[in-house]
């Protein structure tokens, strides 16, 4: 039998809930299913209370605000998603779905997020997640199965870590902060990482803002003195990096001509074939241990150039450097004007 008071109370009810919406879409969905059925049942006399309880419609929210926040296919085109809504034909087997989906949100949730790990945040863009690693233990377990190692861990207060996974659980990057500073970020086997996973660490970096203890040369990105994300692989002449420039791990093959880096130049264990002419490092240039074929010409180095263990056997044109150390390099012949260091004893 119709009840006008049960019908006014369901629309009070319904407004309450579409107010607890996220969104426009999940706005849509909630009507085209919970809030359908609950007048639905109202109009036909039936009090909607006594067949769904409060929890009972927390969970129906919490599945579709889920299924948005995670990008199911299913709720991609809101047509589609609407007719699903729309195909369930009552709050008991509402109630049903939501329970079903949850339960997979759960397991998938397991497998993605392990002990001492909580999901924090996902790239929209690339179906990626990023996953805070809370202690020692979860820091071993990503370290292990990504095969690289991260020299502290996240006891230091100052240190902090993210994994960056898919939606199976896969492991494809981690990133460490010192602060709100990003130290490093690694692939497995400490590879470079690539493609939309690459895309999801610049875009999660780049749209916080956040500084870096040195440009993520690794990744084959480079920060200009501007503060914008430069692509290695395709630097201009003349161009000017934001502080010091680690090049530990990258797989740049090159650098361009009349490059300036305003901090440390480290380019060991590079892949780096060579030097360019015109460099300028405002602070120091170490290349101890490496094995390039020659200096570049014109290198200019404001502090120190390290060229310990090095097979350079003559000093480049329009040479200008603070100190130079020099032990166990091939050097037949010093510089006049230069301090360097060689076998413990002071030449100029």
């Amino acid at each position: 039998m119709f009840d006008p008071k049960l019908l006014e109370e369901a629309a009070t009810a319904s407004r309450e809930i579409l107010a607890t919406t996220d969104g426009s879409r999940m706005f849509y969905l909630v009507d085209q299913s919970l809030v359908r059925l609950i007048i639905a049942d109202a109009q036909a006399g039936r009090d909607w209370r006594k067949i769904i309880s409060q929890q009972e419609q927390r969970n129906v929210l919490a599945w579709i605000r889920t299924a948005i926040a995670n990008d199911e296919e299913w709720t991609r085109d809101l047509l589609t998603s609407a007719n699903r809504m729309r195909a369930i034909p009552t709050l008991s087997d509402l109630v049903t779905e939501a329970t079903k989906a949850n339960l997979i949100q759960r397991i998938w949730r397991a497998k993605l997020v392990g002990r001492n790990e909580s999901l924090f945040y996902k790239d929209e863009k690339t179906n990626l997640f990023f996953v805070r690693l809370h202690n020692e233990d979860a820091l071993i377990r990503e370290c292990a199965t990504m095969q690289h190692r991260m020299e502290k861990t996240p006891n230091d207060v100052a240190l902090s870590y993210l994994s960056l996974r898919d939606a199976s659980g896969r492991r494809h990057a981690t990133i460490e902060f010192v602060g709100r500073k990003v130290a490093q970020v690694l692939g497995a086997h400490r590879r470079p990482i690539e493609g939309r996973c690459l895309d999801a660490a610049i875009r999660y970096i780049d749209e916080r803002n956040l500084k870096c203890v040195a440009p993520l040369a690794h990744l084959n990105r480079i920060m200009n003195k501007d503060g914008v994300w430069l692509d290695g692989s395709n630097l201009q002449p003349g161009t000017v990096t934001l502080g010091d420039l680690d090049m530990v791990d990258s797989t740049l093959k090159s650098l361009p001509e009349h490059l300036t880096v305003t901090g440390d130049l480290r380019v060991k264990g590079c892949s780096l074939v060579d030097l360019p002419d015109h460099l300028t490092v405002n602070q120091s240039l170490d290349l101890r241990g490496t094995h390039f074929p020659r200096l570049p010409d014109h290198l200019k180095v404001r502090w120190t150039l390290n060229i310990e263990a090095t097979n350079f056997e003559v000093m480049p044109e329009g040479l200008k450097v603070g100190d130079l150390l020099a032990k166990g390099s091939s050097l037949a012949k010093y510089p006049l004007g230069l301090m360097a260091k060689i076998r413990g004893e002071v030449y100029r």
